[in-house]
């Protein structure tokens, strides 16, 4: 089912996810932490190829309030997400060495994704998210 503004390859499940990108990770560091920071993401990216990594940001952008690095799920096949989910997550359990990891869902709401539908590994941020009302 296609949903109102995800565009033409951008379509919902029947939980309400999006298909070609149902999660993204941010993680996040400061001008201390950066190296440690961008040695996680190395590891990571050898450790799940599966997975799409975009370019560090090295300061604040949209509601996030520290520098970070995205990944999201977009190149998992939708057979395989969820056992791609639990290896990535239960991994940065142990180890994003002490940094704070913002998981979310991409449902099409990013406020409710960004606010309540999302799983916080380490203490939580204060978003930015008065712009996605």
């Amino acid at each position: 089912q296609k949903e109102r503004g995800l565009g033409p390859t951008h379509t919902t499940s029947a939980v309400g996810m999006v298909k070609r990108q149902p999660f993204d990770i941010h993680f996040y560091f400061e001008e201390k932490t950066e190296h440690s920071a961008l040695q996680v993401r190395s590891t990571m990216q050898k450790l799940f190829p599966m997975l799409r990594f975009h370019s560090p940001f090295n300061e604040p952008v949209g509601p996030h309030p520290l520098p970070m690095w995205e990944a999201d799920f977009h190149d998992v096949s939708p057979e395989c997400v969820n056992a791609v989910f639990g290896e990535v997550v239960s991994w940065l359990m142990l180890h994003r060495n002490g940094h704070p990891v913002l998981v979310h869902p991409n449902t099409g709401r990013p406020f409710d994704d960004h606010a309540s539908n999302c799983l916080w590994l380490g203490a939580p941020l204060p978003l930015k998210l008065g712009s996605m009302r």
